[in-house]
């Protein structure tokens, strides 16, 4: 039977942090649903958004602008430093 996201522990795994070109993202098996994620920039901006499936996912971020962004999914923050 499926477990609801918020109900599972951990969270998206992400690396390398900081990061010039290619985030991974490693999202838990037992999200079997998958989840919606969003990075938005300092002016909260969202800079990019797709709905994750379980296992490994890689982000181009080389277009992105330099600096701190925050990858949100449910109800987690994580932070992203770029630097190209």
């Amino acid at each position: 039977m499926p477990v609801a996201v918020t109900e599972l522990e951990g969270a998206i795994q992400l690396y390398p942090n900081p990061v010039s070109s290619s985030l991974t993202l490693d999202v838990p098996k037992g999200w079997v649903s998958g989840v919606d994620a969003r990075m938005v920039n300092a002016m909260g901006q969202t800079v990019w958004s797709e709905r994750l499936s379980p296992g490994t996912q890689i982000l181009d971020v080389s277009e992105l602008p330099d600096g701190v962004h925050l990858l949100m999914y449910e109800d987690r923050t994580q932070r992203v430093l770029i630097q190209h």
